[in-house]
């Protein structure tokens, strides 16, 4: 990530803790920039590779499933998905043969 324009901070220690933060803030730092290479390489490998067309690529099933989820906008905390017809249908068969045996 790179900042359009430059920004200074300052940070002010008054009662010690520098020289906890300044090794952490390093190896922060250090972290960030081997993540950025590694993305960097990976974007190039993924250049190189191939094309594969997303709608002809293999979808794992919560992919399925995720294209076929509600969620109700007043309840967020729960997602409903759409039952497949043929197996509502076999549920309800096997229902009304069971009463009508008894």
């Amino acid at each position: 990530l790179r900042l359009r324009n430059p920004h200074s901070f300052k940070i002010l220690f008054k009662e010690g803790g520098c020289g906890t933060f300044v090794p952490l803030f390093l190896n922060l730092i250090s972290s960030v920039r081997q993540y950025n290479r590694q993305m960097q390489q990976a974007a190039e490998a993924a250049e190189a590779a191939p094309r594969v067309d997303p709608l002809q690529a293999a979808q794992s099933p919560v992919d399925e499933m995720m294209r076929h989820a509600y969620v109700d906008p007043n309840d967020p905390t729960k997602i409903y998905l759409q039952q497949p017809a043929g197996e509502s249908q076999l549920r309800r068969r096997a229902y009304h043969s069971s009463v009508g045996e008894h």
